[in-house]
């Protein structure tokens, strides 16, 4: 068997989940034809051997780092002729149980109504630590990262018990999908928590069960092949890494759960409302205590937020990628559908509305006294900046390039974008407020900064560089360093900007509030 050990430092209380997130693997190496396969085990004691050393090469051995880092990582030691793992040395810093606490508090407690207290019990914590654990052993046993299998269940499968129970929350544990933050109250789904998937039994029968034929390696490639083309006609057996199709790729996705983009982040903002009702109490229950919970926990839910908006603006240029392979079907890359990255925009522009729930005076008054929205207002800035980046308004020319009859163009999204944030000039009497003021003239600094740098060459240095890097041919390397060169932004942004100003003066006679009217006569100074 492949035998882990539990090094001795591993407190005593996780030990039992260290040892249940190794052995979660062996239904996968059953299929695989290996029963008993993989098994842990405490290292033995001083008194039973002194000799035992975890650092040993000949162990495999879950270590416990006592040191303030949130993380968790699978080296290991292989043999580069054959692949074998020789030893693997799992290693688990002290403050993982507060990031998967963290993880499961504002992603899961709207649905799991015994995770709004924090601390979470010792049980919760185990549960989430042994699934990070099986995670770190899914590395040691040959297995990438797969972060499109957090991306192949529907909505809908999400938030129903009966298949949640069967499959959980992704049909690989190597994804990044986390909690299913899918799920809303009412739903009755209570497996929240990622465990193994269909795509890890696959993986690991793909690369452990024997081809007794085979008498040398490239025999085994016919039989390998035919076992991977399972993946063509099961979509829970999907892979997506991270390579550079994933920049693009709306499918390839860290920390987001679910097949439709949209909808999904629109449900996980909706429980992440959830949890700020009950936030302050949640992280102040002892008397006498400081606000530092409450200050991370905010912290962490905005943060979350923002991942989740992140991977709707992958939707805006973005191309899906299908491992067909030679022989099995077409095209590899297929861009996304004008209309879906219009309804993407549409849903960013909503977002990029001042967020009421996440601004809670009873939370940031507790927080800080100074500038305590400035945190939510340097996110939404954010959101702008990644939609508004020259490598998109490259793919948007692509687009348009290959397909034609389908695509949606720099001018449009700068339409779109320009519409949503200055929908308060439609109003009969308009008011704009302080977040969204900055953020229009963020937006506004965002073309000029872009213009400014229309005619500049992109820098040939850092061009000469990067295409000295293995696969680095000279599209990718532009779509990392333009700012809207060799696009159609100038065009765009001066067309856009010529209406803004039309909208801009005819609405300061409608104006009754002075800051707003102000605002706008500044906005128009500097068109």
């Amino acid at each position: 068997p492949i035998i882990y050990y539990i090094s001795r430092e591993v407190p005593e209380k996780w030990r039992p989940y260290m040892k249940q997130a190794v052995e979660n693997w062996q239904p996968a190496f059953e299929a695989a034809g290996f029963r008993n396969a993989i098994i842990a085990r405490d290292a033995p004691s001083e008194e039973e051997n002194p000799d035992w050393d975890p650092a040993d090469t000949r162990h495999s051995v879950i270590r416990w780092i006592t040191q303030p880092i949130a993380n968790a990582i699978g080296p290991h030691t292989h043999d580069p002729r054959t692949g074998e793992t020789l030893s693997a040395h799992i290693l688990i810093w002290a403050k993982t149980p507060a990031l998967v606490e963290s993880w499961y508090f504002t992603q899961a407690s709207a649905v799991d109504e015994t995770a709004r207290k924090l601390p979470l019990s010792d049980e919760q914590i185990g549960k989430l630590l042994s699934y990070v654990v099986s995670h770190e052993v899914g590395h040691t046993l040959g297995l990438r990262h797969n972060h499109r299998a957090s991306q192949v269940f529907t909505i809908d499968q999400l938030r129903n018990p009966e298949f949640t129970d069967r499959y959980g929350t992704s049909p690989s544990i190597m994804s990044y999908g986390r909690m299913n933050y899918i799920a809303q109250p009412g739903d009755g789904v209570t497996n929240l928590i990622p465990g193994l998937g269909p795509y890890d039994l696959f993986a690991i029968d793909w690369g452990y069960r024997p081809i007794p034929d085979a008498e040398t390696p490239d025999d085994e490639v016919i039989t390998l092949d035919k076992r991977a083309g399972r993946q063509i006609d099961n979509p829970f057996l999907a892979f997506g890494g991270e390579d550079y199709s994933s920049l693009v790729d709306p499918g390839v996705l860290t920390e987001n759960l679910g097949s439709d983009r949209i909808e999904a982040t629109g449900l996980g903002i909706r429980n992440m409302e959830r949890v700020m009702g009950y936030l302050v109490n949640a992280t102040t229950g002892r008397i006498g205590s400081d606000y530092s919970k409450l200050k991370d926990m905010y912290g962490f839910i905005l943060d979350q937020r923002g991942l989740w908006l992140s991977s709707v603006v992958k939707l805006v240029g973005g191309v899906e990628e299908t491992r067909t392979l030679a022989g099995r079907g077409g095209a590899q890359f297929h861009r996304v559908p004008a209309e879906k990255q219009r309804a993407a925009v549409q849903f960013l522009m909503e977002n990029l509305r001042t967020p009421e729930a996440f601004l809670d005076a009873e939370v940031l008054d507790l927080i800080s006294p100074i500038n305590p929205s400035g945190s939510v207002l340097s996110r939404q800035k954010q959101l702008l900046d990644e939609l508004l980046v020259g490598g998109r308004y490259i793919q948007l020319a692509n687009s348009e390039l290959f397909n034609p009859g389908n695509a949606y163009s720099v001018v449009e999204l700068l339409s779109d974008i320009q519409a949503g944030l200055f929908e308060e000039l439609e109003m009969e009497s308009p008011r704009i407020d302080p977040m969204r003021r900055h953020l229009q003239r963020h937006y506004l600094s965002i073309l000029s900064n872009q213009l400014a740098v229309f005619e500049t060459a992109i820098d040939p240095d850092q061009m000469a560089i990067m295409t000295m890097q293995p696969d680095m041919d000279p599209g990718i390397v532009e779509f990392f360093l333009t700012e809207g060169q060799n696009t159609d932004i100038r065009a765009a942004a001066r067309f856009n900007l010529d209406k803004l100003r039309e909208k801009l003066e005819a609405a300061i006679p409608q104006v009754e509030s002075l800051t707003t009217r102000i605002h706008i006569q500044d906005l128009l100074a500097g068109l």
